[in-house]
């Protein structure tokens, strides 16, 4: 959410927050950007796959896990640093 304005009345602090929007959201609704980087952000919007990002990094840090083990030349590592088999979003649902 987004800060409009504060306006302070006696001792409090009155806040007015902008609906809530992403990023890119915001910047397609601003009359500020031109055309032409809308059409290209919507673009590079529109061809982001969520699962294959998610697959992206998981198989990266099973990559950073596995180099770590090499280095170190131990089998386990501390419990809050463990690559969970199922995915990073599991970690990220815990939390």
């Amino acid at each position: 959410m987004k800060l409009i304005e504060k306006v302070r009345e006696g001792g409090k602090v009155r806040r007015k927050y902008d609906t809530p929007a992403t990023p890119y959201a915001r910047i397609i609704a601003d009359d500020r950007v031109d055309a032409e980087t809308k059409a290209l952000l919507t673009a590079r919007y529109e061809a982001l796959n969520p699962a294959a990002l998610r697959r992206t990094i998981d198989r990266k840090l099973r990559a950073l896990y596995q180099a770590h083990q090499r280095k170190t030349g131990r089998a386990s590592v501390d419990a809050g640093t463990v690559l969970s088999e199922v995915s990073v979003s599991n970690d990220l649902i815990e939390q």
